[in-house]
């Protein structure tokens, strides 16, 4: 059954989405929660609807598919969620598939000739911040061991 089957007019899916039916989850959750009674996704339940052809806007059910939030990340290579806590296990892990490794910036002072830092500086004088930018600034700062070096 194709998705667009599902909703009868355009003014029923509009009427889905005003009631609350959907909520925060798109109407692909609904289509896979429709089909699927007996395996039903619920929220904050670490599952999610994966696209299995990667189109976001193709929600035929025969290209949804259950995932975990964690292996569904796996497989795009996003990076794990913000604040993540892993186990004292998990990093030692990471710390020894780390080892052997250079630093991304290891190396990297003085590659810049001492003509093109002339030019970087030279094409940031003149820009004038707004006082309201300053104080953004400034807050921003506040409580860092630099803030109090150089004063805007």
């Amino acid at each position: 059954m194709k998705a667009s089957a599902i909703y009868k007019t355009i003014r029923e899916r509009r009427k889905i989405k005003r009631n609350g039916l959907l909520g925060r989850y798109s109407e692909y959750w609904y289509i896979w929660n429709l089909h699927n009674p007996n395996d039903k996704i619920l929220p904050d339940t670490g599952y999610i609807i994966h696209h299995k052809d990667k189109n976001p806007n193709n929600h035929e059910i025969s290209n949804l598919q259950k995932m975990k939030d964690v292996e569904h990340k796996k497989l795009h290579g996003g990076p794990i969620a913000k604040g993540t806590k892993f186990s004292k296990e998990v990093r030692e892990k990471l710390k020894e598939s780390h080892k052997g490794q250079i630093p991304w910036n290891k190396g990297k002072t003085g590659i810049y000739s001492e003509e093109h830092i002339q030019k970087l500086k030279e094409s940031h004088k003149g820009i004038m911040l707004t006082e309201e930018t300053k104080q953004k600034i400034s807050k921003a700062l506040k409580g860092r061991k630099y803030a109090k070096r150089k004063k805007l």
